[in-house]
């Protein structure tokens, strides 16, 4: 059954409401520049698996019944795979194309950044409570990024029954720190030639390859 919401006029200011909508109803947007890893879509599944469709989508009206989704593209996908009739959604009501552009980057970009000396406590209270095999599952970090967080503790190893043991102590282990640029798509693009370019076929990260960059670049 699809779901029929008052149409304001353009001259009349929406109020935010949070509906549920059938599926068929809903309409992804096609300027979306938010793109996820398979590892972080199979993580986004299990997250729904797990605690539901905990985040609503942001929708605006169009047409008669429809709604276009302007944030959460990639949890819509996800509950599609799940086989989900319906989802919650904040109903914009009638907004036009800039807003709703707009709208979109506030949606992917500016939900903030953890402080990594609080994430590290907030991660190290989680690990009494569970195990490391079921924080990697839900959350969406690595076991390497999770080690990185300042504060936290070495990780217990991940074993095959019992009680996980702490990894010996490695000297010569560096903490990760989380670096986070904006760069004009043209130089996006030569930094990118240029870490594939690093690699020259050797199976590595990206991170080893901009260092190797970089790295190269001081000594010259």
């Amino acid at each position: 059954m699809r779901a029929t919401v008052p149409q304001p006029s353009s001259n009349e200011t929406s109020t935010p409401s949070i509906i549920l909508i059938p599926r068929e109803q809903l309409l992804p947007n096609p300027w979306n520049p938010n793109r996820m890893t398979a590892q972080a879509y199979a993580k986004l599944l299990e997250s729904i698996q797990q605690f539901g469709f905990i985040d609503p989508l942001l929708v605006r009206e169009i047409g008669y019944r429809d709604f276009q989704i302007i944030g959460g593209a990639h949890r819509f996908r996800a509950g599609n795979d799940l086989g989900m009739e319906a989802f919650p959604c904040v109903n914009l009501g009638l907004v036009d194309d800039a807003v709703a552009k707009k709208l979109t980057i506030i949606d992917n970009e500016l939900h903030g950044q953890a402080d990594p000396t609080q994430m590290g406590d907030l991660l190290t209270e989680i690990l009494q409570l569970t195990s490391l095999e079921e924080l990697l599952v839900a959350l969406p970090y690595s076991e390497d990024v999770l080690a990185g967080f300042i504060g936290l503790p070495d990780l217990p190893a991940i074993g095959e029954g019992g009680d996980p043991t702490p990894p010996p102590p490695d000297p010569n282990k560096e903490p990760w720190v989380e670096r986070l640029y904006k760069l004009p798509k043209t130089a996006a693009l030569i930094v990118d030639e240029a870490i594939e370019k690093a690699k020259d076929g050797d199976p590595m990260e990206n991170w080893q390859a901009l260092e190797r960059v970089a790295a190269d670049y001081l000594a010259s």
